[in-house]
């Protein structure tokens, strides 16, 4: 398996994991809260907003069109942090921990 199928794997866990927690949005966010210049859009998404929409979107993306993948990755500090009063937090810092880990090898 390359690295982009392994992606693609560990992108769809992320998002079953999502919905588990009760995380994921059906309808999509407004395309000006998009346009955040601030990291991770956390003037205007919540984090598994910017997750679902931003993170997953670019790259299922990048795999689709089997563009170049990120070489570092390291979100899951900010995930636990703007997560950490979620109940299942831990499902999905797993996940992001196992994105950052292939991207970031």
């Amino acid at each position: 398996m390359n690295k982009h199928q392994a992606l693609s794997k560990l992108l769809l866990n992320l998002e079953e994991n999502l919905i588990k927690a009760k995380l994921w949005q059906e309808l999509p966010v407004r395309s000006d809260l998009l346009q955040s210049t601030e990291p991770f859009c956390h003037d205007t998404l919540k984090a598994e907003q910017w997750l679902q929409f931003v993170f997953l979107t670019k790259l299922e993306q990048s795999v689709k069109l089997n563009l170049p993948l990120p070489t570092n990755c390291d979100i899951t500090p900010y995930i636990a942090e703007a997560l950490k009063e979620h109940e299942q937090v831990g499902l999905i810092t797993k996940a992001t921990k196992d994105i950052d880990s292939l991207l970031s090898n």
